[in-house]
């Protein structure tokens, strides 16, 4: 009885493997001529594209969304010092003005400690190479830390 059962499976196996053979000999592909270069998106490499004309408003859509997630103000900041010492916060915010007069600066105090922060990055390659060099001038280890930044104060790499 098995064996009757594994024969019948194998059987229908051939079946559906001769007619996927025999149904891939009539695929045929829309070539245009080759003589002609690609003048726009409908022809690639001698192959006609037909894609839905909704797909424009899908990626305009997209590109929306994308503008506002840019704009949203989530980044990174600098942790430049946290202790209880304001006056330290202060002269390590004057210095670092110094150092980066394009950078903004921000002082908060959480109680015991106030904390400075420096810059607003989109992402984390800028904070890291802004990192790096503080840490080569000011002897001090900064902590990247992601926060809600000024999406019109970015640093850009200048």
């Amino acid at each position: 009885m098995v064996c009757r059962i594994i024969k019948e499976k194998k059987n229908y196996f051939f079946v559906f493997l001769l007619l996927a053979c025999l149904s891939g000999f009539k695929l045929k592909a829309q070539i245009s001529d080759p003589s002609q270069k690609p003048d726009s998106l409908d022809t690639f490499v001698g192959i006609n594209l037909h894609q839905d004309p909704k797909i424009f408003w899908v990626l305009d859509r997209r590109r929306e969304y994308n503008k506002k997630i840019i704009n949203s103000g989530i980044g990174y900041r600098l942790l430049l010092y946290s202790g209880p010492k304001r006056q330290e916060a202060l002269t390590l915010q004057t210095y670092f003005k110094q150092l980066y007069p394009n950078l903004e600066t921000y002082i908060s105090f959480s109680f015991p400690n106030f904390k400075l922060f420096g810059g607003d990055f989109r992402n984390r390659d800028d904070g890291n190479k802004v990192l790096d060099h503080i840490h080569a001038l000011l002897n001090i280890n900064p902590i990247l830390n992601p926060q809600k930044i000024d999406p019109t104060k970015v640093y850009t790499g200048n």
